[in-house]
């Protein structure tokens, strides 16, 4: 839960910061701001959870119960360095390619909770996916505007630093995941070993 909520960190840099930054550095108007984001947003965000979901079937399919965790461990050596790049190289093309590929690397994250109803028993997955939906409100929705705010007003000290305060967040989110998710695949197939022990 903790994976997938610092997953979702990554995504509302972009959501809650991308815009900020493109008008910042290089003085967009809300018009150009807004198709950006808005086109690339909904149209790479349809295609990474297909994407990434396809991948993770097919992991599975191939005996691999992890596969969910294979997956989205690529997705995030892929995904970190992309929107970091993207937000330290003030060229507007890269921020363009740059964030249209970021949403397909870090909106696809919708899978991830798919797999609470892979190993949760079923009397307990109703309260399992409410704390993950609680985990991602506070620490995605309410954490991430703030860090980022934070960081460029009090680390930083430049408004014009925000790319910098959104590759930091980005950085640091990918990594924890990406060491979380590493080291819980191993818990995971013992746990859906455990659960489909159960099933009748």
């Amino acid at each position: 839960m903790l994976a997938f909520a610092l997953m979702c960190m990554n995504a509302y840099c972009l959501i809650a910061w991308a815009p900020t930054y493109l008008g910042r550095t290089f003085a967009w108007s809300p018009l150009q701001i807004g198709l950006l984001i808005g086109l690339s947003n909904g149209l790479m965000g349809l295609l990474g959870n297909v994407l990434w979901g396809s991948i993770a079937d097919r992991l599975t399919r191939r005996g691999h119960t992890d596969g969910v965790y294979r997956a989205y461990l690529v997705a995030l050596l892929l995904g970190a360095p992309v929107a970091i790049a993207t937000f330290l190289i003030p060229h507007p093309m890269v921020a363009i390619i740059g964030i249209c590929a970021s949403w397909l690397l870090f909106l696809g994250a919708g899978p991830m909770h798919a797999v609470l109803g892979i190993f949760v028993p079923a009397h307990l997955r109703g309260r399992v996916s409410a704390i993950a939906g609680v985990g991602v409100a506070v620490l995605a929705i309410g954490l991430t505007p703030l860090l980022i705010g934070g960081l460029t007003e009090n680390v930083f000290r430049d408004r014009q630093m925000v790319g910098a305060s959104i590759a930091t967040v980005i950085a640091v989110c990918s990594v924890l995941a990406w060491v979380l998710l590493y080291f819980g695949r191993v818990h995971l197939r013992e746990a859906i070993a455990r659960n489909d022990a159960t099933l009748p």
